[in-house]
C-alpha cells in the first residue's frame, strides 16, 4: 500500500499545457482547417485583331470543372502512445503462462488482459479508468494499477479492489508532513537488555539502583529462526507509564521472570530493547515462543498514537523484518492473534494500514530506510 509514490505520480491533476499536447481525434477540425474553395483556372483570352473573323463553326470551349471541396480535412493518424512509465517500487509481474485476449489502452499504451481485463470489460473505463500500469507485483500479490482504483488477484482468475483508501490518506498525511512526523530520522534503539537482566538479579552493581526482587525463574530462550511474527502491543496504561515501571509491573504484579516485550516506544518516539530476540517471554500466549513483542507506550482504545511514536514503531519493525527475513504479513496486533482489544480499539478502523503502509515503506525502500543506531544507555532513566 508502496503507494505513496503512487498518488503523487498519477493522481495529480494536468495541466493545460499537458492537454495541448494531446492529439487530435479523427474528425476533429482545427481552426481554419477546411480546405477553401479555390476558382476555376481560367486561360486569358488571346488578343484578336479586330478585322479577324471568327469562324462560325468554331465552339466556345468547355469551362474547366470546379473541384469539389471536402467538408473535412483527411485525418491524420493518431500516434501510438508511449507507456507511461510505472512507479519503481512496484516490480513487474511475471508474464503469464498461457497469453490470452488483451486490450492496449490507447491512452496510457498500457495492457489489460486475464482476470484484469474480464473486470475492466464488465465494470468499463467510466468505473476503473485507463490503466496506468501493465501487471505488477505489489506486496507479493500480481495486481494493476487504473486511474480511479487498483485492483489485485484474489484466487485463480479473481480479482478484487486492493484497501488503497487509508494509504491514500497516508500519502496525504506524509506529503503535508503534519506534527511528529520524524521520517528521516535515524532510528536509535536503546538496548536495555543488560539493565533488565540485572534486576532479575535485584541489583544493578554499577548504577547501584534496583527495581524489585528477583523472581526465581527465567525466561526460556530460542533461536532467531523461530520467529515467525512481529506482534503490536500497546500498553493500556498512561503515555508516561514507560519501560521501568512496565517491567517492575511485570514483575511485581504478574510474578514473571522480567517485562514481557522485546521493545518498548515510548509516546515521544523513544525506543528502547528491553529483551534480547532470543528470550521467549510473556505477551502472546501460545505465540510467545514464535513472537518478538512491540509495545507503544499509551492507551489507544479512544485515539490513535501520535505520528511521531508511529512511525517509530514503523520505523522499527522494518528493521525487524528485514534482520529476521519476514513478510510484512508477519506484522500483527495482538488482537489478531488471541482474543483480546490489545492494541486499542482503533487499531483497526485508523491506523492498522498507515502503520502496515509505513512498514513497507521504511523496508522495501532503500532510500527510504531508516538508518539504525543502538545505544546502550549508562544507568537508569530519570524517574
Amino acid at each position: 500500500m508502496s503507494t505513496n509514490q503512487l498518488f503523487d505520480e498519477y493522481l495529480t491533476p494536468a495541466s493545460a499545457a499537458d492537454d495541448a499536447d494531446l492529439p487530435a481525434a479523427p474528425g476533429d477540425v482545427a481552426p481554419g482547417g477546411a480546405a477553401s474553395v479555390g476558382a476555376a483556372s481560367v486561360d486569358a483570352a488571346q488578343a484578336i485583331p479586330a478585322t479577324q473573323a471568327i469562324p462560325a463553326t468554331q465552339a466556345d470551349p468547355a469551362p474547366s470543372p470546379i473541384p469539389t471541396p471536402s467538408p473535412f480535412p483527411a485525418p491524420s493518424p493518431i500516434p501510438t502512445p508511449s507507456p507511461i512509465p510505472a512507479p519503481s517500487t512496484f516490480p513487474a509481474a511475471p508474464p503469464r503462462a498461457a497469453a490470452g485476449d488483451a486490450h492496449r489502452s490507447p491512452y496510457t499504451g498500457r495492457s489489460v488482459q486475464g482476470p484484469f481485463l474480464a473486470f475492466w470489460s464488465n465494470f468499463g473505463a467510466a468505473l476503473c479508468g485507463e490503466p496506468l500500469t501493465d501487471e505488477v507485483l505489489i506486496d507479493g500479490r500480481r495486481a494493476q494499477v487504473f486511474e480511479r482504483l487498483v485492483l489485485g488477484e484474489i484466487g485463480p482468475d479473481r480479482v478484487a479492489p486492493l484497501d488503497v483508501g487509508a494509504q491514500w490518506l497516508a500519502a496525504i498525511a506524509d506529503r503535508d508532513g503534519g506534527p511528529g512526523d520524524m521520517r528521516g530520522d535515524p532510528l536509535v534503539i536503546a538496548d536495555r537488555t543488560a539493565e533488565f537482566a540485572s534486576t532479575l538479579r535485584g541489583v544493578d552493581a554499577d548504577a547501584g539502583w534496583t527495581l524489585g526482587d528477583a523472581p526465581a525463574a527465567e525466561y526460556p530462550r530460542r533461536v532467531l529462526g523461530d520467529i515467525r511474527y512481529i506482534v503490536v502491543h500497546h500498553t493500556g496504561a498512561a503515555p508516561w507509564f514507560g519501560h521501568e515501571a512496565i517491567g517492575q509491573a511485570h514483575r511485581d504484579q504478574f510474578g514473571w521472570p522480567g517485562i514481557g516485550y522485546h521493545f518498548v516506544i515510548d509516546a515521544d518516539g523513544g525506543v528502547h530493547q528491553t529483551q534480547d530476540l532470543a528470550v521467549v517471554s510473556h505477551h502472546a500466549r501460545q505465540f510467545n515462543p514464535v513472537a518478538v513483542g512491540v509495545a507503544l507506550c499509551g492507551n489507544f482504545d479512544d485515539s490513535p498514537p501520535p505520528a511521531g511514536q508511529l512511525d517509530r514503531a514503523a520505523a522499527l519493525i522494518a528493521h525487524l523484518v528485514d534482520r529476521l527475513g519476514l513478510p510484512l504479513e508477519a506484522v500483527r496486533g495482538h488482537g489478531e492473534l488471541v482474543a483480546t482489544s490489545c492494541p486499542g480499539r482503533t487499531f483497526h478502523a485508523q491506523w492498522r494500514l498507515p502503520l502496515r503502509e509505513a512498514v513497507a515503506r521504511y523496508a522495501g525502500r532503500a532510500s527510504e530506510r531508516a538508518e539504525v543506531r543502538t545505544v546502550v544507555p549508562v544507568g537508569p532513566a530519570a524517574p
